[in-house]
């Protein structure tokens, strides 16, 4: 099964520290129900991991490729808009940057994906996710300690030149994917 490229970001963020509302003691988190893998942003900051990422090629979607992601930033900001956040809620940046160099990306290229999700019901997110046109982000609810959250998600991405490693002889491209979330503060 191809492995989706998870960092269930504002979620994660956020839904670890606050209790996601309802009796979540008794689920599991969606990505061990789906498989896949979650990584938490602050500890993936301290710890300066980059993580292995496999994905499919771009050009030879049978073929597989294995580059890394690594959490370069992540930390609170000032609302993208100007205005103060919307009430209990704060607004957090995260920046990641995924690299790829094997082989089978210098032959047929790379491609990734990425899902923002529930921590514990991918549903709920999924179901109130919308975008909203005028203000050019994602827009979804979050429940936590009973209480519901409108909250925003905001993506910008920027990718480098394919550069010489003089190590390996391939070459390496990073992409750089910042998200600038609208979350609740608990």
């Amino acid at each position: 099964m191809r492995k989706l490229f998870v960092l269930m970001l504002a979620l994660v963020l956020a839904l670890s520290v606050c209790g996601c509302g309802g009796n979540s003691a008794d689920k599991a988190p969606d990505f061990e129900t789906y498989n896949m893998t979650a990584i938490s942003a602050k500890e993936a900051l301290a710890s300066g991991t980059a993580y292995p990422y496999t994905t499919v090629c771009q050009a030879e979607p049978e073929k597989a490729t294995t580059g890394t992601v690594k959490v370069l930033e992540y930390k609170d900001v000032d609302s993208p808009d100007g205005k103060s956040p919307a009430k209990g809620c704060k607004w957090v940046s995260i920046k990641l940057e995924l690299n790829f160099g094997d082989e089978a990306a210098n032959e047929s290229g790379y491609t990734y994906s990425y899902k923002l999700a529930d921590y514990y019901n991918i549903k709920n997110v999924q179901d109130s996710m919308c975008y909203d046109m005028d203000k050019a982000c994602e827009t979804f609810q979050i429940r936590s300690e009973g209480k519901k959250y409108n909250c925003k998600g905001l993506v910008a991405k920027s990718s480098g030149d394919w550069a010489m490693n003089d190590v390996t002889g391939l070459q390496n491209c990073s992409e750089f994917i910042t998200w600038t979330f609208m979350i609740p503060e608990n």
